[in-house]
C-alpha cells in the first residue's frame, strides 16, 4: 500500500515537471520573440 502511494506521488511529480517544462518552453519562445528586433507584433 505504501509503495502504491509512493508511485502515485512520483507520477504526480513527473506530470508536474512535464507541465513546468512545457510552460517554460512557451514562456521562453515568447521572450525570444519579444527580444528579437526583427519580429515586432505589438
Amino acid at each position: 500500500m505504501l509503495f502504491f502511494a509512493f508511485v502515485q506521488i512520483f507520477r504526480i511529480i513527473e506530470m508536474w515537471k512535464g507541465w513546468q517544462y512545457l510552460a517554460g518552453f512557451v514562456f521562453w519562445s515568447k521572450v525570444k520573440r519579444m527580444a528579437s528586433p526583427s519580429i515586432k507584433d505589438c
